[in-house]
């Protein structure tokens, strides 16, 4: 008899069969009763690996044993002739077609039964925060997050590659008409933490996760990928990858391409995918080689960190993605974005100029488009290069085109959101804002603007409990929020000052930051300490001190080298008219700005988005007879504040903005009622007294009270801000003031 008949006649074959079907049915079973009882997550692995040991025995049982009537006995001990193999194999017949009809109804099942969560799901952390009692309501069924793979590489410092698979996928599954992705920031939040599926899936308010690992040794990179339904935990797809690196932009295609179509069959995703599934789905942008990918998503996640060390580190990891393939789409409109980061201004994190940021920048955006129409990166780049130049209404469209190629890209939505203040569109800004803040609720960039946008709205409560939660995730976030809304809104300086410092402990680098503190400490004339925190915020020290002489100088060397800069021939233009005699100058500078700006006739602070530099031009062309385009900047200015008026802004520059047309029409006592309510709502800054539209009413009555009560309030926060600095000292060990400004105790 050969070894195939025996083994059949000792149901060997057949054992190994029933063994293999029941082992599918019990997996399945334990991975429900895991996600249902919230077993510990190691419970499924420790199943499969007692399936997987006892498979071997459950063979060997069978060869050497039989079952008869009296029991189990050895194959040797019975009679061929009376054994019953036969009827046992008939049995087993059985329990195989039993177990093998339970899997075929469990994929049947699975496949064509759509699946509805029916959980509630908890209170949201923000409700709760804000004190609301309602609870989140349940998932669009049509939705999806992609979780951060695991990296399961010996080297941790291949979390970059990880991660950027993840993104990848994330990225193009957003493409998907139909299909709402968690943004990114939103996703990687559960990065190393052990939470359970439906929680995730609750928290990020989607019906299905995408999880998985990356492993990579050499040129070698296994892959695996799972799409979970949050609603019962069961696994609608999975698969491992093992493939040459080479094979890398296959895999993720593969993966989009299953998950993609695992929806459609479940959730019915717009027939428009279905018909188009293999030659128009989204797909990945493929590199020459595994070298210029890796490099390229090394750069990527460094651009997502921000700040200049890792963005000028980005640059480097670009620049070497492109030398290894120079038509990489993807790395020239990343490597765009990096150095646009790296300009030197109140919104990004770099000291380059704006005409070598243009120079550098420029040629990788074009490159970009041609090369990838469709990117929705090469959009992105182009509009926040063009915003940095002033070109808003352009930096909008190409970021609206970014958008609706990719939805999820929270960069871009929040560029085109910051175009909107510089044009006026104030409640477009307020509600940009929220909805970004709606969609990735875990951005630090988002929820930073988004709690600007609520500090000068006049709500904050909810800025309170937003930047309580930032400080406990991003300290330096969360120290940067409360620094502006103590010293810009409530006019607390001392206490605004404490979180200043500890936010340029945490990021000396920051611009915005540096400028409240330095502006703070100039209104103190705590001059010394003023110009000790960063030499890029000298003008920001000068001026804030009304030394307006030193402020211009500083202006006029640094637009010498960057005269494309709007932002710094604003400042200049802002230093020589408060310092006076320079009418004709300014009026020059306002003009080309405005040239620039056309055929809109805004100019705001870059700052606070504030039409103060309106106001003087209107104030210029009045006293020089042209009394046609005074008259309709004026309207302009009305309609700007009925605008902000709209949108909830309710800030010390509105008021001020309000004085200085009151100004203009001789109104005095108007003027100074103005900047009164200016002073109530945190106005701190003296010199604005030295504004030319003030000089013929600055003696009157009304204003020397306004003078004078401003000037006491300045005096107790000078005391408090000098017992906090020298007896106090928030950040000891990275900032101490200076023993003269002690010495002043």
């Amino acid at each position: 008899m050969s070894l195939f008949q025996e083994l059949k006649r000792r149901n060997v074959i057949r054992v190994g069969i029933l063994y293999i079907v029941a082992a599918w049915v019990i997996l399945q079973i334990t991975d429900v009763g895991v996600s249902i009882l919230e077993l510990p997550s190691w419970t499924g692995k420790l199943v499969f690996l007692l399936v997987m040991l006892g498979f071997i025995p459950a063979l060997l049982a069978s060869w050497l044993y039989e079952l008869t009537p009296e029991g189990l006995k050895r194959d040797h001990e019975v009679d061929h002739t009376q054994s019953i193999t036969g009827k046992t194999g008939r049995k087993i017949d059985t329990l195989i077609a039993v177990f093998g009809l339970l899997a075929v109804s469990t994929i049947v099942l699975d496949r064509i039964v759509p699946q509805r969560a029916t959980v509630v799901a908890p209170e949201s952390s923000v409700s709760a925060k804000f004190g609301q009692q309602s609870a989140t309501p349940a998932p669009d069924q049509k939705s999806v997050a992609v979780l951060a793979f695991v990296n399961m590489s010996d080297d941790e410092g291949q979390e970059f590659f990880s991660d950027g698979i993840s993104e990848e996928l994330l990225n193009v599954l957003a493409q998907i008409e139909g299909l709402r992705v968690a943004a990114r920031t939103s996703s990687f939040q559960f990065k190393g933490a052990n939470h359970d599926i439906s929680e995730i899936a609750n928290t990020l308010g989607v019906a299905h996760v995408l999880e998985g690992s990356v492993r990579k040794a050499g040129d070698r990179v296994r892959i695996t990928a799972q799409l979970i339904n949050a609603a019962d935990g069961f696994h609608m797809w999975s698969e491992t990858f093992d493939r040459e690196l080479d094979d890398i932009f296959a895999i993720q295609d593969e993966i989009a391409g299953a998950v993609a179509d695992q929806l459609q069959i479940h959730l019915g995703l717009s027939e428009s995918n279905k018909d188009v599934a293999d030659t128009q789905r989204p797909q990945i942008i493929e590199a020459a080689n595994p070298a210029a990918y890796e490099a390229y998503l090394h750069g990527r996640q460094l651009i997502n960190r921000r700040g200049k060390n890792n963005l000028e580190e980005a640059v480097g990891h670009l620049e070497r993605s492109l030398r290894l393939d120079s038509e990489f789409a993807p790395a020239h409109a990343q490597l765009a974005i990096a150095i646009t980061m790296l300009l030197s201004s109140s919104s990004t994190y770099g000291d380059l100029s704006l005409a070598e940021v243009v120079k550098r920048a420029g040629p990788h955006v074009e490159r970009a488009l041609a090369l990838a129409p469709r990117l929705a990166e090469s959009h992105a780049a182009q509009s926040l290069l063009l915003r940095m130049q002033g070109h808003y209404e352009e930096a909008i469209e190409f970021a609206e085109t970014a958008v609706s190629i990719n939805p999820s890209y929270v960069d871009a939505q929040n560029w085109r959101v910051n175009a909107m203040g510089p044009l006026g569109r104030h409640s477009d800004l307020v509600a940009g804002h929220a909805e970004i803040y709606r969609i990735d609720p875990r951005s630090v960039i988002g929820r930073v603007n988004y709690a600007n946008t609520m500090m000068e709205t006049g709500r904050k409560n909810e800025v309170s409990a937003l930047t309580q939660e930032l400080i406990s995730e991003v300290p330096w976030a969360g120290h940067f929020i409360l620094t502006r809304v103590l010293i810009t809104v409530d006019g607390d300086i001392a206490s605004g000052l404490r979180h200043g410092l500890q936010a340029h402990a945490l990021e000396p680098t920051n611009q915005l930051g540096n400028s409240l503190i330095v502006s703070a400490f100039g209104w103190l004339e705590l001059l010394t300490e003023a110009r000790r925190v960063s030499d890029s915020v000298a003008f920001d020290a000068a001026y804030a001190s009304r030394d307006y002489t030193v402020a211009a100088e500083i202006a006029r060397r640094e637009l010498e080298e960057d005269s494309e800069n709007l932002e710094l021939v604003l400042k200049l233009a802002a230093a020589l008219s408060r310092e006076g005699g320079h009418d004709i100058e300014v009026m020059t500078l306002y003009e080309q700005s405005l040239k620039k700006q056309a055929p809109r006739p805004w100019l705001f602070d870059y700052i606070y988005v504030s039409a103060m530099p309106m106001a003087r031009v209107a104030s210029l062309w009045q006293a020089t007879g042209e009394v046609a385009g005074a008259s309709e900047m004026i309207d302009h200015i009305e309609a700007d504040l009925r605008e902000r008026e709209r949108a909830g802004f309710n800030t010390g520059y509105d008021y001020v903005v309000s004085a200085m047309l009151a100004a203009m029409q001789g109104d005095s006592p108007a003027a100074a009622t103005f900047l009164d309510n200016a002073v109530d709502r945190g106005w701190r800054e003296p010199g604005v007294f030295d504004e030319p539209l003030f000089a013929p009413f600055v003696d009157s009555n009304e204003f020397r009270t306004v003078a004078a009560r401003l000037e006491s309030i300045l005096a107790a926060e000078r005391a408090k801000t000098l017992k906090l600095i020298c007896d106090d000292n928030p950040i000891p060990n990275a900032w101490m003031p200076s023993p003269t400004t002690c010495a002043m105790l």
